[in-house]
């Protein structure tokens, strides 16, 4: 991963690459979870976690990362949100 995006520290790079090619590539949280052993609550609020960062980043635009990790607008408004 080029960029530093800010997740928990019990998140190796591999691991978030993984989570990040693995939903963009259709796989199941559940499928993810099982194989990095992390419980899917905290899948997906890391993928909102590192949506959110890039989209403050202007590296892309929401309704890219919408379509390319199946998130909907309302999901990224929510968790940003909770940024506030």
């Amino acid at each position: 991963m080029s960029q530093k995006y800010i997740i928990a520290d019990d998140w190796k790079s591999s691991e978030v690459e993984f989570l990040l090619n693995s939903i963009a590539n259709g796989y199941t949280y559940e499928m993810v979870s099982q194989h990095l052993r992390k419980d899917v609550s905290y899948l997906k609020e890391t993928l909102l976690s590192i949506i959110c960062q890039k989209i403050k980043r202007k590296e892309g635009i929401e309704e890219y990362y919408c379509n390319e990790f199946n998130i909907s607008s309302n999901e990224i408004r929510k968790y940003m949100e909770t940024l506030m």
